[in-house]
């Protein structure tokens, strides 16, 4: 999804929401992943996981890129 098509999909989503772009590939990134995880214990009153933890979680395998 490219940030022109979240934008309008943003209004059509429920509450709670929250609209970020990040500089990665297919996958979710680092800074991506600490964001989604961060969302997750706020909105479900969980208890934050520590952050080396979150940290270790490995990047995931990307999908090939399409041959042109």
């Amino acid at each position: 999804m490219n940030p022109e098509r979240a934008r309008e999909y943003y209004p059509l989503v429920s509450e709670p929401k929250t609209l970020k772009f990040y500089d990665a590939p297919h996958a979710l990134n680092a800074e991506a992943r600490r964001d989604r995880i961060a969302f997750l214990v706020k909105e479900l009153s969980l208890k934050a996981p520590d952050a080396k933890a979150i940290d270790t979680v490995p990047a995931l395998v990307q999908p090939p890129e399409e041959k042109k």
